[in-house]
């Protein structure tokens, strides 16, 4: 069907059908490509190549510079993980820059430890940069069926009536150039003062002076100067075991000036990183900024999709649905508009290429018959609007649900969960013998086997940087982030639920409550993997905590003893004669 333009009556747009909405919400990359995956991998590569990189070695005649190469590798991390979650168009840019720096001779000349951490590396940032394409994919795949759905038919979107939608990329793009401006004073005073070193250093004396003490813990050089006098250096290069060293002195009004000659411009670290992190934030947005300008511009001013759908707002949201979907049952998307009202309930017209993260106008009546157009603020997501913050612990977020309501206003991901959820506990009601002896969950050999990794990778990784003498407050505070992760390890090691006749005792590694019968109305796993038992009475729920990876359960077609359990119980609090019939 050829394309064209549709004037402004709706009388000839198509409506957006259940169908094509359902296919659109299901295109979703596949599992491995969710950043929380693969950004935690990257950054653990990272810390171990730190972790291992020995210290350098400067000497007069090859004398340690700026590294500005290794610098600008290490900072423009921060933007491809920014990327990674909120701008994949940055993160697939970044990503071959960091393979190039990572794939470097360079890189390779250490031990073997260092090269398998370094090889790690460059696979954790082909993962990251594969994710960031597979994101794009999904969302050219979105925009395809928009553009299907629409049967070719594209109009021009009328221009919202508030100035919000058009201003977000300029002052983007405006706040960009100026923390690039920022970085650009920041690194231009560290090249003014090493050019003035080196005029400096050109009239200067080189003497060969005694060293007096060397800090490996806080890289501290003391020297003994000709004059007699001590001078204190920071330093970079490794001196353990140096006993002579080569400065360069001069004698001035204000006092004299001291240079080594390994290290000519001394430590600027912290110039260097402060410089380099504005410019990385810098680049995040003027990128953001110019991409929003563009997906406006296109809307402005070329034609695009147009589909008749139905809208409501909701929790200072505004929520799509599909047009056959009057009792506004499943909502298909939802976004912040950009007038900060909501569009009022009923048929409304949406233009643009709908996708995850990308920008429509919407254009209706309200109640009094006055037309509106409202433009979405990105980002733009997929299903229902997710509970307040203040009922986030209530148990009616989509990630913490109880049974499965088929009438509830859920789709995609958390009605597949819900669903298989519900069939569990089915078979389990069909196959549970009533009054039976006390039953028993708790961890098996294979999430207790993969929590010891987890705690040797861990206690590695802190051993490691002790042993190559990182400052001790680094130290510690990768020791506390260890003892935190150890608290996540004690929940998958160590949970259990013992059900008896009086009812649930629930707990890990020696702690423990009674739960009884009369209190308990059903227990669910998490899509983030949590087991948490409900509570009648308006009790809080009771969470064991993460125990376990229903994404890994799923490819692997095996539900967990976590998810066995919560279907067992949820069936046990429902009909009372499959509840043991002795005590533990």
């Amino acid at each position: 069907m050829t394309k064209s333009t549709v004037p402004s009556p709706p009388g000839l747009v198509r409506p957006w059908l259940t169908a094509d909405a359902r296919r659109w919400a299901a295109t979703r990359p596949p599992w491995w490509a969710r950043p929380v995956l693969a950004a935690p991998v990257l950054v653990l590569a990272l810390v171990v190549v730190l972790a291992l990189s020995p210290d350098q070695v400067c000497s007069p005649q090859s004398p340690c510079g700026e590294q500005w190469w290794d610098a600008v590798g290490t900072m423009l991390l921060v933007p491809h993980l920014v990327g990674l979650f909120v701008l994949p168009e940055l993160a697939v840019l970044t990503g071959p820059v960091l393979l190039f720096y990572g794939a470097g001779p360079v890189r390779w000349q250490g031990g073997t430890g260092e090269k398998v951490a370094d090889g790690a590396m460059i696979a954790a940032l082909c993962w990251t940069s594969a994710v960031a394409g597979a994101r794009l994919l999904g969302r050219r795949r979105q925009r395809r069926l928009v553009r299907e759905a629409a049967g070719g038919l594209t109009g021009r979107a009328p221009r919202p009536t508030d100035r919000d939608a058009a201003s977000r990329g300029p002052i983007r793009i405006v706040l960009g150039a100026l923390l690039c401006a920022a970085a650009a004073g920041v690194l231009g005073s560290v090249v003014l003062d090493d050019t003035a070193t080196d005029r400096t250093a050109r009239t200067a004396a080189v003497r060969d002076v005694p060293v007096v003490a060397y800090s490996r813990d806080d890289y501290l050089l003391t020297v003994r100067l000709p004059d007699g006098h001590r001078h204190r250096f920071d330093v970079i290069g490794d001196y353990t075991g140096v006993r002579t060293v080569r400065v360069r002195v001069r004698d001035e009004r204000d006092g004299t000036w001291v240079q080594l000659a390994a290290e000519p411009y001394g430590d600027h670290f912290v110039r260097q990183a402060l410089g380099l992190g504005l410019a990385g934030l810098g680049l995040v947005s003027l990128v953001s900024g110019l991409l929003a300008r563009r997906r406006m511009a296109a809307l402005r001013h070329g034609p695009v999709p147009v589909l008749r759908v139905r809208v409501r707002g909701n929790e200072g949201r505004t929520e799509v649905f599909a047009f056959d979907d009057p009792e506004y049952a499943r909502p298909v998307l939802h976004y912040v508009p950009s007038t900060g009202v909501p569009a009022p309930a009923g048929p409304a017209v949406l233009y643009g290429a709908v996708s995850k993260g990308g920008a429509v106008v919407l254009s209706g009546a309200g109640p009094d018959g006055l037309p509106f157009v409202e433009a979405s603020l990105p980002p733009i997501r997929p299903g229902a609007v997710e509970a307040p913050a203040e009922t986030a612990g209530s148990g009616d977020t989509d990630d913490d649900i109880g049974p499965w309501d088929p009438d509830s206003p859920v789709t995609g991901r958390e009605a597949e969960h819900l669903l298989a959820a519900e069939v569990r506990v089915g078979h389990a009601l069909a196959t549970l013998p009533p009054g039976g002896v006390p039953v028993r969950w708790h961890a098996g050999p294979v999430a207790r086997g993969v929590g010891i990794l987890q705690l040797l990778a861990v206690t590695a990784v802190v051993a490691v940087a002790w042993w190559h003498g990182f400052v001790w407050h680094v130290v510690v505070a990768m020791g506390f982030g260890a003892a935190v992760w150890l608290v996540y390890l004690t929940s998958l090691m160590f949970w259990r639920i013992t059900a008896d006749m009086d009812g649930l005792r629930i707990g890990t590694l020696g702690r423990g409550r009674t739960v009884p019968w009369a209190l308990v109305s059903g227990a669910h796993r998490t899509r983030r993997g949590e087991l948490v038992v409900s509570r009648a009475g308006g009790l809080p729920p009771l969470s064991l905590g993460t125990v376990g990876s229903p994404t890994l359960e799923r490819r692997l077609r095996r539900p967990g003893r976590a998810t066995i359990a919560a279907a067992q119980i949820t069936a046990m609090a429902r009909d009372p004669r499959l509840r043991p019939a002795l005590r533990a």
